[in-house]
């Protein structure tokens, strides 16, 4: 075993709920769930692989002698904790921005208002509505970019504020406008928790190629 946080582990790339005995380094992430680092050269008319690096797999513990085997029970819940753990320890972390629904169709996070996101006048702060606003517009964004492209960053960015929240959960849903092979535009309605828009916010996404 290795330093606290990773440790030498049997990741199970089969079907769910299947062993293998070659390791590969996987970053623990809590409970009993761990992030595929690497994918070892398997005979792929022997192997095939599903799980592909970056996914996060939630396992059974077995202890086989001296070895210890990690049984796949699947692939963690949805797309929305996959990219919420890709954000860790960044802005989406510091501000609370939590994904609630994650797909190439709709992007869904909610805030929670805080005194540290509050402006001298006691309401939410305009900069973090537009943080979490491009947030999910980024990240369906980056769901929809051609095979082969390296990210994307944003072009433009226009913010309409309606109301003002002082308390509670904000909620932002990220629709789609336009996708192409070069840009794509996202337009997000940012409600409180009684459903009032607060505010909506049109991007548009440049596709970064390597």
């Amino acid at each position: 075993m290795s330093s606290s946080s990773t440790k030498t582990i049997y990741i199970p790339l089969l079907d769910e709920g299947t062993t293998v005995s070659r390791p590969t380094e996987g970053e623990v992430l809590g409970a009993n769930r761990y992030r595929v680092l690497a994918t070892p050269n398997y005979d792929p008319d022997v192997e095939k692989w599903e799980f592909p690096p970056g996914s996060i797999v939630v396992c059974d513990v077995e202890i086989r002698g001296a070895d210890q085997f990690l049984i796949a029970r699947r692939v963690a819940e949805e797309m929305h904790t996959q990219i919420q753990e890709r954000f860790k320890d960044s802005l989406v972390d510091l501000l609370g921005i939590r994904f609630i629904e994650v797909s190439k169709e709709r992007v869904i996070a909610e805030m929670t208002v805080k005194p540290s996101l509050l402006t001298t006048n006691g309401r939410l702060h305009g900069g973090a509505i537009m943080a979490l606003a491009d947030t999910v517009g980024a990240t369906g964004a980056f769901l929809t970019i051609p095979e082969g492209a390296a990210g994307t960053t944003t072009l433009e960015s226009k913010t309409n504020f309606f109301g003002g929240v002082s308390e509670g959960v904000v909620r932002a849903e990220a629709l789609p406008v336009h996708v192409g092979k070069r840009t794509s535009c996202w337009q997000t309605r940012v409600t409180d928790a009684k459903g009032k828009l607060v505010a909506q916010v049109t991007q548009t996404q440049m596709v970064l190629t390597a």
